[in-house]
């Protein structure tokens, strides 16, 4: 780090990385990463985002009414895909969701296994089975 003397603070010395990058992050940006960094960033948004990649889905629900009758009820949403990792972390988490109720998080090696096994199960089957 080197202080620089910045006319927008007054003159004041501000710390600056000699790498561009703010003086918190560890890790260089993974090749996916589209978040912009910056010193001012809060503790908890000190990560790796990816870009949010939208799915349009049919989502399920299932509801009980009063006399007990259950139904299931088909909503259409939008599903949104994104990796992200916590600076100075070694684990990548795939995000899928609707950002409200429904959500799967785990580790990309995690999903990549999800992925395989959901591959087998709908094997031989047609798109719209």
């Amino acid at each position: 780090m080197t202080d620089v003397l910045d006319s927008t603070t007054g003159g004041s010395a501000v710390w600056a990385s000699p790498l561009g990058r703010p003086s918190w992050q560890v890790d260089d940006c993974p090749p996916w990463c589209v978040a912009v960094h910056e010193e001012g960033d809060h503790p908890h948004d000190r990560k790796h985002l990816g870009p949010e990649l939208t799915v349009p889905a049919t989502t399920l629900a299932a509801h009980a009414s009063p006399d007990g009758v259950h139904r299931d009820e088909r909503s259409a949403s939008e599903l949104v895909v994104s990796l992200h990792r916590r600076d100075g972390s070694h684990d990548t988490w795939v995000y899928v969701g609707d950002g409200f109720e429904q959500r799967l998080e785990v580790l990309l090696g995690d999903m990549w296994r999800i992925v395989e096994a959901f591959g087998r199960a709908v094997e031989g089957l047609p798109p719209e089975a």
